[in-house]
């Protein structure tokens, strides 16, 4: 499938996109996700974090980005509602990460939940498709799914003098 592609972690970032047509393609959904198909995905400051790099998160390269998109969703996981299935959709690209506390820790109820984002600690919406926990999507209703021209290369922008 296609995908934009931060080939490796680097400043300035631009050199390091690029268009990939042999990106694999979301596995199924796992329990409690859904696949779905960008129609619209916008590159802001998250992007260029990943393309930068985040100290103290250690990424993987190389990875497509994206955490604000628009979608239609194409599969969900069996634990799933199928009523999801054509939905057109925008979605939380924050996932709330959930871990077992040892005895020596406090209480989590007393802590700041912990987050993930789409498209920085997991594959993002730069995609043809992207995989997204269900519970985040939310419907946009009313709107007519349009047909998409598909993804189209980054190109840097020319210097400003």
């Amino acid at each position: 499938m296609q995908a934009i592609v931060v080939a490796k972690q680097a400043n300035p970032v631009a050199p390091n996109i690029a268009l990939r047509t042999d990106w694999p393609d979301p596995e199924a959904p796992a329990p409690g996700h859904a696949v779905v198909r960008t129609l619209a995905s916008a590159f802001n400051h998250m992007d260029l974090w990943v393309g930068r790099g985040v100290p103290g998160l250690d990424l993987t390269y190389p990875r497509v980005s994206g955490c604000d998109a628009c979608g239609i969703v194409e599969s969900v996981a069996p634990d799933v509602d199928p009523a999801w299935v054509g939905k057109q959709v925008i979605y939380n690209a924050a996932t709330r990460v959930s871990r077992h506390r040892t005895p020596t820790e406090p209480p989590r109820s007393t802590l700041a939940p912990e987050y993930e984002l789409i498209g920085e600690h997991h594959f993002g919406a730069h995609a043809a498709k992207f995989a997204v926990p269900a519970d985040n999507l939310a419907p946009v209703e009313g709107a007519r799914p349009r047909r998409g021209r598909g993804l189209r290369p980054l190109r840097p922008s020319p210097p400003t003098p």
